[in-house]
């Protein structure tokens, strides 16, 4: 999860991230799930496209969801949102996939956007995208952050920077980009998702056949 910087002001996010917003409203989504809402900067302009009484539910790490929920507090009461959020630890065997998997047994389709910028780590965000298409509405969206980003474009995780990283990625999993894998070998060969917007955004067509 890419850290950025908590006091960062709201007209200075990303284009792509306000693009995603206007793709909401455009689209008169109702549920919108952040995997990796980090401080709450993309949940807030998403909250602005969001209709009276929508649904939002962020997923992050507890200090994360705390400035969220204060960033979302007054926009939340205006249009009558109802917001849940989701925290999970820091252990190396935590993820928000275990939230997943709880929200999967209760067995309801319940989103209709899904932002995923979490780990960008394959064995992580590919199974998040099977639980995520099992929570996924037909007709709803799947939106993929940083499709070309790798772990050595970041100084944290740059080998030549921070030799420690080659003791829990090899060398190929660092330049590579694993959200480009899951897009090209998960996600493109089911036919039941439709690409919307080049290497970032699939639409659910339908849902997996039942035996």
């Amino acid at each position: 999860m890419k850290i950025k910087n908590p006091n960062i002001k709201l007209n200075e996010i990303l284009t792509s991230n306000k693009a995603s917003a206007d793709f909401i409203r455009e689209n008169k989504i109702k549920s919108y799930a952040e995997i990796g809402c980090n401080y709450g900067n993309t949940a807030f302009l998403v909250a602005q496209a969001l209709p009276i009484g929508g649904e939002m539910f962020l997923f992050d790490y507890p200090e994360y969801i705390t400035i969220a929920k204060e960033k979302l507090r007054k926009i939340a009461r205006e249009k009558k949102l109802k917001i849940r959020f989701y925290s999970n630890s820091r252990r190396r065997k935590d993820s928000y996939c275990w939230t997943l998997l709880e929200l999967v047994k209760r067995k309801k389709k319940i989103f209709d956007y899904v932002y995923l910028d979490g780990s960008h780590d394959f064995t992580i965000d590919g199974l998040s995208f099977f639980l995520i298409d099992r929570l996924l509405k037909v007709g709803g969206y799947i939106d993929f952050d940083d499709y070309n980003w790798t772990f050595s474009k970041s100084a944290v995780n740059d080998p030549k920077i921070n030799p420690k990283i080659l003791e829990k990625y090899t060398y190929y999993q660092l330049t590579t980009s694993h959200v480009k894998l899951i897009i090209d070998f998960l996600v493109r060969p089911m036919k039941r998702y439709k690409e919307i917007k080049i290497n970032r955004i699939f639409q659910k067509l339908c849902d997996e056949p039942q035996n």
